[in-house]
Order: C-alpha cells, then sequence, then structure tokens
C-alpha cells in the first residue's frame, strides 16, 4: 500500500467543504465532535465527502451524499479496485481529514488539486 491520490476541485468538492465548515462535524466511527472536514472513505471507489453529522445530499431527495473520487478511482470510469488496493490497501475505511489540513498550502480554490500521499504508516496531505 503506498501511493498518491489527487481530487479535483470542482464545484462539487467545494460544495463538500461549504457543508463541512457550516455544519458541525463527527469523526468517523465514534462520532465525536471534530472541527470542519472531510471524510476519506475507501469502499467502491476512493473518494471525500463531508464529515458533517447532517449528510449532503448529492441532489434534494436523493438518499446518496455528494461525493468527489480520486482521479483513476472512480468505479463508474471501469474497474479501479486493484488500484484502490495498491494506493489505500484491502480494507474499507472512512478517515477523517481537517480542512486546515489542506488549507495548510493556501486557500482551496478552482483548478487547484487537493493531494493525499499514503504509505503504510504515513499520510500527508497538501494542494498543488
Amino acid at each position: 500500500m503506498a501511493g498518491t491520490l489527487i481530487f479535483p476541485v470542482n464545484v462539487d468538492l467545494l460544495r463538500i467543504i461549504r457543508h463541512s465548515k457550516d455544519t458541525p462535524c463527527r469523526k468517523p466511527y465514534t462520532n465525536e465532535p471534530a472541527e470542519a472536514g472531510l471524510l476519506l472513505v475507501k469502499d467502491d471507489g476512493v473518494y471525500l465527502m463531508s464529515a458533517a453529522k447532517t449528510p449532503l445530499r448529492r441532489e434534494e431527495g436523493s438518499e446518496s451524499s455528494l461525493v468527489v473520487y480520486a482521479e483513476g478511482h472512480d468505479p463508474r470510469d471501469g474497474d479501479c479496485w486493484e488500484d484502490d488496493r495498491q494506493v489505500c490497501g484491502g480494507d474499507d475505511f472512512g478517515e477523517f481529514l481537517t480542512i486546515s489540513d489542506f488549507e495548510r498550502n493556501g486557500p482551496i480554490v478552482m483548478g487547484r488539486k487537493l493531494i493525499v500521499k499514503l504509505t503504510k504508516t504515513t499520510m500527508q496531505i497538501g494542494m498543488r
């Protein structure tokens, strides 16, 4: 397990970030209160979603949460299972990431990329 996940900063990701900043957030599995953050999730693909207690739905009346997939890790674009496993390992997970972790390198703006570098023991978060 090791690799880099790249997430495009697009309209959907900005909606997710705004929702996370405006709504009380929680840590996964424990539901403990948390500062504004995102969940890095690996299950069917690898994606970011809001960590807010109140879900951000894809659209009004939808049961699905709004997510942004890492480049090359969207199952709608083909079989990404092996790539997901190579970068993130075989187990599914939800990891809490604070928005301030990404903002250390400046504001999150359209056209930039959010970067998550993973090894077996470390995670580095940034922007480019």
